[in-house]
């Protein structure tokens, strides 16, 4: 079987190409992208209702609650999707709430508390709260059902619309419906009852599809609460002072309030089997509907009266009704004749909806975008109503399966201006157009996929849960430019298959061509230069030659992409390599790569490339098994990347026709090493491993990724490709004329050479490069020698560190627990790949916990840093900051570990402190710094 391009290759931290999600499925507006927010289909089985926990912040960590149903014999749990960064993508997924009943649908956070109700059919319909829930989230912890405090277990028990949709509204009361126990049927039966008669249940499913059942309101035992079937409830957290808010409601599953009159709006689901003679007259009617309470007490209609579609043509466009609604239709079985009430016409006694929503299209949980500057979406979603609709069970042909957006009018609140598709293509084939899925859909067709419940994240960006993949997807969006790439659908592109790249010689470059790092420094020969189309009018360019090092066949290359911004963005990334294996398809796993992206420079830099690059081996689709791969590389400096520019010393690549160049010299597999043995042209025989192929390959094929970034963080791929150029001996070593071709014309960065440090003053005793400080010391309780040296200069804290070690060191300053390190800024100063400045990488986190997983960014102090670099195994860097305390003394940790390498803006490749961290006493006093001898 022919092995294809994983869309996961180079998706950092989780996988992106699941068995239930493609992006080609789904078509969304333009600039809008949509991308696995859980991991993997399957991640949250049956992925129902969602609540974000208000501890979640803009820079992480996110913590987002999923419910589970049992569907399917699938598990019934509440799950935390936890990203500690805010990223945009779920670190991992951890059950916190395991077997509580079959159906544990409504879950809703307050003030550190998840309520969960929580439905066993035919038995008990309870609601519960976890205390201290962030707390299971963020420690991967179950809870045990010891753990849940009962609020209530007196809630009605029936199956088929019994399971609930939960909310806490603007007063600070949980809100929570009662759908009807029936399809259609009255629902003002006397008395109440308990859910039986003689002992068996009248919830039944046939009483469910019986119009002449009429049910009573349920009372669980004579001192229990009543509540009435279809309607709408608010309570207290404690669960205590109930309130009836809304009647005549078929079922909710979702509902929320107004940003800023406060008022509520719900979705409500239409009825069944209008026509159980005629199936083609049910399939259109009634609508689903969304309504409007402007005050509590209202009846809404059913089971007497339903929404028709504006225009009053119940045929007409039912994959995408008009804004509004029209007449609305007369149930022929509770109301023939209007006998129980009038359904049209004036003196109503129900409240109309306020928008059609098709027929069955089962929309659910539903939000009001809420715009603030900095948010994701642009200004012009502020206050839409965003809804998902799951889609019908029993419509001849799907329909639904979407998230539609609701613009109101903003003189009428009762009244929406706009009814479009947001996100389509839950239907196979369906792209938002008013006339459905093309080609049209056929009876039975399944689903891609069925949006449930939304959720706002804080930076912006929209959460969607789906039952039919079982995970959550994330809505995000960037603002379309004149030159970025645009894709059939709207939004961005990727396909279930990569992309094959057809390569074509460079005119002019036929005999070979140069690659140049930036004013003619470095410049490099090619034997072989090719280009290839990754988007109309945008190429990638390839520069390769053949020779040996070491007594091994290397590939010497050089990876041009013109244009860089327009292709992908001024922070993009590009993944490019081998693949496991040659002559085949492409597979992500066992492949080996480089990964480069722009980096900002600061003003006035002279010795920043304007990129980073480092090779790592895919031992996985999520980031943690990418490890750093030297083995991959000729050399230890093999690997160098920069961003060309039209502007002497700009290292930009977000200028208009600025380039991302990458040159490496990679070591070719073990069955192009054993061709070049028995050829002669290098003179051991490989050592074939387990798994190698010695297939005498004609081509070398490779892999290559384009994706984006956000902060700090590599996400979404846009783009997989693979390409093969010829492979031949005879290149081997071949010259390369020195009137070739330039292919990346332009200036470049310049890259200065090293030079001495300036003398310290006369009489200084406590100097680091050249700088002189006013107290030094120097000890080896970090497990190696580790010198720190500081000055007061008014309200600022000038610092340097210096370490004998190949490894990384941090200080840490901790404000609010002085001395520890949980909680606190660390400045890091570790190596990193050739070619970034200094060859020295000094970032900064907020330490989240022990783990680098839990390192955030940005930081909360102010770091500026002056100067860093590395002899041999000394490692050194200076850095301001504001005099972090009121005080005069502050404690600080510092010390240092190993390191693997790895991203230069990560905590990736860091390991564990040698030992315990040291801790640092500080005082200043008349402007001077003193170091105490003990803390």
């Amino acid at each position: 079987m022919q092995r294809r391009l994983s869309l996961a290759l180079l998706f950092t931290y989780a996988a992106c190409a699941q068995a239930g999600f493609r992006r080609a499925d789904w078509t969304l507006p333009a600039g809008f992208n949509v991308e696995p927010y859980s991991g993997d289909a399957g991640s949250v089985p049956s992925a129902r209702s969602l609540a974000l926990s208000g501890n979640s912040r803009l820079n992480g960590p996110h913590i987002v609650y999923a419910s589970s149903l049992s569907f399917g014999g699938h598990p019934m749990d509440i799950s935390a999707l936890v990203d500690l960064s805010g990223r945009g993508e779920a670190d991992y997924v951890q059950v916190i709430v395991k077997g509580l009943s079959s159906m544990p649908n409504g879950i809703a956070w307050s003030n550190g508390s998840l309520f969960i109700a929580s439905l066993d059919p035919y038995k008990s319909c309870r609601l519960y709260r976890l205390d201290s829930v962030d707390s299971f989230a963020l420690s991967k912890t179950t809870a045990s059902l010891d753990d849940l405090v009962l609020i209530r277990d007196d809630l009605p028990i029936d199956f088929w619309h019994g399971w609930k949709f939960i909310r806490f509204g603007p007063d600070g009361n949980l809100y929570i419906p009662i759908g009807a126990n029936c399809n259609i049927c009255r629902l003002d039966g006397s008395p109440p009852n308990n859910g039986t008669v003689n002992g068996e249940f009248i919830f039944s499913g046939d009483n469910s599809q019986d119009p002449k059942h009429v049910t009573a309101p349920y009372k669980k035992c004579p001192t229990c609460q009543t509540f009435e079937f279809g309607s709408i409830y608010r309570m207290d957290r404690d669960g205590n002072n109930i309130k009836l808010v809304a009647r005549g409601v078929r079922n909710t599953v979702g509902f929320d309030w107004h940003p800023v009159t406060k008022k509520l709006y719900f979705t409500d689901n239409g009825r069944d089997n209008w026509d159980l003679k005629n199936p083609a007259t049910t399939d259109n009617r009634p609508d689903c509907e969304l309504n409007f309470a402007p005050s509590e007490g209202l009846f809404f209609g059913f089971p007497f009266c339903h929404t028709g579609p504006a225009g009053n043509n119940i045929n007409d466009r039912p994959y995408l009704r008009r804004p509004g609604i029209g007449a609305n239709l007369v149930d022929p079985d509770e109301n023939p004749g209007q006998s129980a009430m009038p359904c049209n016409g004036p003196g109503l006694q129900f409240r109309p909806a306020i928008q059609a929503m098709g027929p069955h299209t089962a929309p659910l949980g539903m939000r009001f975008y809420k715009w603030a500057p900095g948010a994701n979406f642009p200004q012009s979603y502020d206050r839409s109503i965003l809804l998902a609709q799951h889609g019908s069970w029993n419509r001849q042909r799907p329909i639904g399966a979407r998230v539609m957006r609701v613009v109101l009018d903003p003189q009428d609140p009762g009244k929406g201006l706009s009814f479009t598709p947001f996100l389509s293509g839950g239907v196979p084939g369906d792209k938002g157009a008013i006339t459905g899925p093309n080609p049209q859909v056929q009876p039975n067709t399944a689903y891609r996929g069925r949006p449930v419940d939304l959720e706002q994240l804080p930076d912006g960006s929209l959460l969607v849960s789906d039952d039919k993949a079982g995970m959550v997807y994330r809505v995000s969006y960037r603002a379309p430019t004149s030159c970025a790439r645009s894709f059939p659908g709207g939004g961005e592109f990727e396909g279930e298959d990569s992309t094959t790249l057809n390569p074509a010689t460079i005119p002019g470059a036929a005999a070979g061509c140069k690659v140049n790092l930036g004013r003619g420094l470095f410049p490099h020969k090619f034997r072989r230069c090719v280009q290839a189309q990754v988007l109309p009018g945008r190429n990638m360019q390839l520069a390769t030659s053949l020779a040996t090092v070491g007594g091994k066949l290397v590939l010497k290359g050089a990876l041009v992409l013109p244009n860089y911004a327009c292709l992908n963005s001024a922070k993009g990334w590009v993944g490019f390599g081998l693949p496991p294996e040659q002559g085949g398809g492409i597979d992500m796993v066992g492949g080996q790569v480089f990964i480069t992206q722009p980096v900002a420079c600061p003003p006035g830099a002279t010795s920043c490339t304007g990129a980073t690059t480092a090779s790592y081996k895919l031992n996985g689709q999520a980031f943690s098994l990418f490890k750093p791969n030297p083995g991959f590389l000729a050399t230890a400096s093999s690997l160098n990347a920069a961003c060309i520019t039209a502007v002497p010393a700009v290292p930009c690549c977000a200028q208009a026709g600025g380039a991302l160049v990458t040159v490496f010299d990679i070591l070719l597999p073990y069955s192009f090493q054993l061709q070049a043995w028995k050829a002669g042209k290098i003179p051991t025989r490989p050592v074939r491993a387990a798994g190698d192929d010695d297939t005498p390959y004609s081509s070398i094929t490779f892999m290559m990724a384009l994706g984006d970034v956000s902060g700090t963080t590599m996400q979404q791929h846009w783009l997989t490709a693979g390409l093969s150029i010829p492979f031949s001996l005879a290149n081997v070593g071949a010259a390369v004329p020195a009137a070739s071709p330039v292919i990346n014309k332009g200036a470049g960065p310049f890259i200065p050479q090293a030079t001495a440090a300036p003398p310290p003053p006369p009489g200084a005793t406590c100097v680091l490069e050249g700088v002189a400080y006013q107290a030094c010391q120097t000890t080896t309780d970090a497990g190696f020698s580790y010198s720190q040296f500081y000055s007061i200069e008014g309200s600022t804290l000038k610092v340097g560190i210096n370490a004998n070690t190949s490894g990384w060191i941090a200080w840490s300053w901790n404000p609010s627990n002085f001395g520890g390190m949980i909680g606190g800024n660390a400045l890091f100063a570790r190596p990193c790949a050739a070619g970034c400045p200094s060859n020295v990488s000094t970032p900064a986190f907020v330490l989240g916990g022990y783990a680098t997983g839990l390192f955030t960014q940005p930081t909360t102090v102010a770091y500026s840093v002056a100067g860093s670099g590395r002899s041999g195994n000394t490692i050194w860097a200076s850095f301001t900051l504001p005099w972090p305390a009121a005080g005069n003394t502050i404690k600080i940790n510092y010390g240092g570990g190993p390191y693997g390498g790895g991203s230069a803006t990560s905590a990736d490749g860091m390991g564990q402190h040698a030992i315990q961290p040291p801790t640092q006493c500080i005082s200043k006093a008349g402007g001077t710094i003193t170091l105490p001898s003990s803390c």
